[in-house]
């Protein structure tokens, strides 16, 4: 049982969808609204020791679409138990365009495609503008004064969860949920 699957460990995390969504508010901004769906598959699962544990109804497959406070709107679907389909696309979807984000080969490849377009093309995406997991390492960093918060300040912090526990209402009531919580 990974700790993404405890909920007194991870909160209203699913999976790795708070991390998605974080770094999709950078890219497109604040998001004013979310309609998620999910189903857990799988509810039990051994814990470190081999004891049997409830997942505690924490979905191992999610799909959430959300509006953004600037317009448009994206799809993420993560998921632990969908075969052998992706194992998380991102889809952004504006106005004139559309943007896919997915796992391909361990590594992440950018589709997008303009209005007009037959099809969605590759993004090449230039080697200096790739970025590696440090999340752990900046953490420590920005605490010892090594460098400086780069991507998740505070306020960024709340904004992201409050979009997970958002996606937690919306599963729970069936219903769209919208952002800021009040």
């Amino acid at each position: 049982m990974h700790w993404r699957e405890r909920r007194d460990l991870s909160g209203n995390n699913i999976m790795n969808m708070g991390i998605w969504a974080e770094a999709i508010m950078r890219w497109v901004g604040d998001y004013s609204s979310v309609t998620a769906v999910g189903h857990t598959v799988i509810k039990y699962k051994p814990d470190a020791d081999g004891r049997r544990r409830s997942t505690g109804n924490i979905p191992d497959h999610v799909d959430v679409i959300a509006e953004l406070e600037a317009g448009g709107q994206f799809h993420i679907q993560v998921s632990n138990v969908s075969g052998f389909g992706p194992v998380g696309d991102v889809w952004v979807h504006g106005t004139e365009g559309t943007l896919r984000l997915v796992s391909e080969n361990g590594s992440l490849a950018l589709y997008g495609g303009r209005r007009g377009d037959a099809q969605m093309g590759k993004i090449n995406v230039a080697a200096d503008k790739v970025g590696g997991w440090r999340v752990e390492e900046e953490f420590i960093n920005a605490i010892r004064g090594i460098e400086p918060v780069s991507h998740t300040d505070f306020t960024t912090g709340v904004k992201y969860m409050e979009f997970t526990d958002a996606v937690a209402h919306s599963l729970k009531l069936g219903e769209k949920v919208g952002l800021p919580l009040s």
